[in-house]
């Protein structure tokens, strides 16, 4: 079966002039549509000799546009498959989880509208009506379409595509009217939290909640720590490895987010204590359930029915039912990490230690945090410029 393409619509004026040297001619028209760039192609050459000259040549360029064209046409392939080509080198640069979260979104949200249809013949109005729905329906619209475009961008790479389907689209505005939703707690709002949550029934909530506000580190990093990790004599934590999913819902061990992210971090008395009570109080229950967990390689947040790493989802399940349950406003469970690196502005620590405190690569990112004073430092602004001014 041939390929059908469309011809060019030629429309080329021919016009005579004279100079010094002589009488030429000039051809000026429209070619098409250059595959290569998805630009106009117009013509507009002088000095030929004769009409028939300038005839010949813009014959020519018309039938080097329309071969173009057809070879394109012809190597044309699918969303999916294309897709599938930039997978293999995705899969190679990106850690199992982050791989697991693109196959999982792209699976849902992109292949089953676009993944059939030939990537050269999908038209930017298709994916603008795509992105509008998104925006009407997900509020993280914007991240749906920025996986949606990384196999666009390695077709135009390889010549699947001869232009960027991005600079066709328009994103749409995000209009929703944002709740102020709580982001981190202030100290007092912390210290009133975890003195209801030692009082507990679950010690290993309290533990849990109280090293991710104390050491700032990720939920993942945490559930990943082992008995190894704590050093009780230089009251040092050692993150050097992250819990997640991978393929098939696979629990895996990775390394941590970035290389900054590995680092070993001071701890303070009241949380060492606790870390030692609680691994007293976890060796017992597990001992009950029939599980010796006195080795080093021990885990220092299990389920105690399998001595098994404890789901990611968990945590939240945990927290959500603590707050509901006591009258606490929420937080996400990140919340503890951003309320920790608050904290920490708060008492004075330099911005360079918090970075690496947390284990931020990027210090604009420390910075981001920064800006989201506390209500005691907006409050006491006043206070300390009156203060320091005297009149």
């Amino acid at each position: 079966m041939g390929v059908e393409i469309e011809r060019v619509i030629k429309l080329a004026t021919y016009k005579e002039y004279k100079t010094t040297k002589g009488t030429f001619w000039r051809v000026s028209g429209y070619l098409g549509i250059n595959p290569t760039t998805g630009q106009q192609v117009n013509i507009n050459k002088r000095g030929f000799a004769s009409k028939r000259e300038a005839m010949l040549y813009f014959s020519e360029a018309v039938t080097n546009l329309e071969k173009n064209i057809y070879e394109v046409k012809s190597s044309s392939k699918t969303y999916k498959q294309v897709y599938e080509e930039w997978l293999e080198q995705y899969k190679q640069d990106v850690k199992e989880s982050t791989y697991h979260q693109m196959i999982t979104s792209m699976n849902k949200d992109v292949l089953p509208y676009i993944g059939n249809l030939k990537i050269d013949k999908i038209q930017p109005v298709k994916i603008q009506q795509l992105l509008n729905d998104w925006h009407k329906r997900y509020v993280n619209y914007k991240k749906m379409y920025w996986r949606m475009l990384k196999p666009f961008e390695y077709a135009l790479k390889h010549g699947y595509i001869h232009f960027r389907i991005e600079d066709r689209i328009t994103i749409p505005k995000d209009k929703r009217i944002k709740a102020d939703k709580k982001q981190f707690y202030t100290k007092d709002e912390l210290q009133e939290l975890l003195s209801c949550m030692e009082q507990n029934i679950q010690p290993i909530w309290y533990v849990f909640f109280r090293l991710l506000a104390f050491t700032g580190m990720r939920k993942g990093e945490a559930l990943a720590l082992t008995w190894k990790d704590i050093n009780f004599s230089s009251k040092t934590i050692d993150i050097n490895k992250t819990f997640s999913i991978g393929l098939k819902r696979k629990q895996i061990i990775q390394a941590p987010k970035t290389k900054a992210s590995i680092r070993v971090i001071t701890i303070d008395d009241k949380t060492l204590e606790v870390l030692n009570k609680w691994k007293i109080t976890q060796a017992i229950q597990l001992l009950e359930h029939g599980y010796n967990s006195m080795n080093e390689n021990q885990l220092i947040f299990t389920t105690f029915k399998g001595n098994k790493y404890i789901p990611l989802e968990i945590p939240s399940y945990w927290f959500n039912k603590f707050c509901n349950k006591n009258g606490f406003e929420i937080i996400s469970i990140h919340g503890f990490r951003h309320t920790h690196c608050s904290l920490l502005f708060e008492s004075g620590v330099p911005m360079k230690d918090v970075q690496e405190r947390l284990g931020h690569s990027d210090i604009q990112t420390t910075m981001n945090i920064y800006t989201h004073v506390t209500e005691n430092s907006r409050e006491n602004s006043a206070k300390l410029f009156a203060n320091y001014v005297g009149f």
